[in-house]
């Protein structure tokens, strides 16, 4: 993916192996930015899953984030487990 947007959306697309997170900070660009990330899709014959589709989200888990207009923060289900293991007793354990 970081390949195939590499040139003409480096500054809008964060990628992560198989996910696409698309952010613009100029309102109402969006949809143009949208046509020319499926266009270069398409071009190198990329398939989408329809599943994964979220478009003009507020609030919503992506990637193992929570992301909102305002924040990025990390997932609580994400570090709950490691939240709840008990400190290290002896150095063994450590």
């Amino acid at each position: 993916m970081t390949y195939i947007l590499n040139d003409c959306m480096h500054d809008i697309i964060e990628d992560y192996i198989d996910d696409l997170i698309m952010k613009t900070k100029i309102k109402g660009s969006n949809l143009a930015y949208l046509c020319k990330i499926l266009y270069y899709l398409l071009e190198y014959n990329v398939r989408l899953n329809p599943k994964k589709y979220l478009f003009g989200i507020l609030l919503g888990k992506l990637l193992g984030f929570i992301v909102s207009k305002r924040v990025i923060k990390v997932d609580p289900k994400k570090f709950k487990a490691i939240n709840e293991i008990p400190p290290p007793q002896n150095l063994k354990e450590l």
